[in-house]
């Protein structure tokens, strides 16, 4: 009697727990940059592009401190009494009279000041060189969102970090510039098929005309 052969196991490749830990991370500091970009332009009521990294956009210190300027409007239109106090005598140093990098630096501190009147502690927070050398930009985005945390827990008026997504309209001439390049991708696509609809999504494109708003 002829015996059956066994039948072939498929052999699936186990990733260690290290792959998965850092496959993992990689994707949590896409997630914090993209939601720290966001959640800036949504308090500043300004929409960032995606062709800056987010390091390149906050090492001058001048978005920081925009916002520490904003959460500070925030927190003293709830308590008038802390108008006067100690925590908040702190002006606008001369930052145009700073050189260059060292000018992104009193800008960072005052954000860091805002984070620790509301609360925050060192755990949560990151140097200034975070910031200005990029030495940990994932740091300087948690720091963002345990500021967004805490301030919600405050009642003040900012959007939740974690969910936030953009309300600003894409500017005019980027909006242009991306359908003309859709526009050019479909033309493209119906000259390699030979005359055949373009494969690009037609919802998609619509919804980029759709974005374009007037400034």
């Amino acid at each position: 009697m002829k015996r059956r052969s066994a039948p072939e196991v498929l052999r699936v490749r186990e990733s260690s727990p290290d792959e998965a830990e850092t496959s993992f991370r990689e994707l949590d500091d896409v997630f914090l940059q993209s939601q720290t970009r966001i959640w800036l332009g949504e308090v500043l009521h300004k929409r960032f592009g995606e062709e800056m990294a987010v390091a390149d956009l906050l090492a001058d210190g001048e978005l920081l401190f925009q916002v520490s300027k904003t959460v500070r409007k925030m927190i003293l239109k709830k308590n008038v009494d802390m108008k006067h106090s100690k925590f908040f005598i702190y002006e606008q140093t001369s930052f145009g009279k700073a050189d260059g990098r060292y000018m992104a630096y009193p800008k960072v501190d005052s954000f860091l000041k805002i984070c620790q009147i509301l609360g925050l502690t060192s755990i949560d927070l990151f140097s200034s060189s975070d910031v200005v050398e990029r030495r940990d930009i994932c740091r300087v985005c948690m720091c963002v969102r345990s500021l967004s945390k805490k301030a919600r827990l405050k009642n003040l008026s900012v959007p939740d970090f974690d969910i936030v997504t953009y309300s600003i309209a894409m500017p005019t001439d980027l909006v242009g510039g991306l359908c003309r390049s859709l526009e050019q991708s479909r033309s493209n696509s119906s000259s390699s098929n030979g005359g055949s609809p373009s494969m690009y999504p037609r919802g998609l494109y619509k919804k980029a005309r759709i974005s374009i708003f007037h400034k």
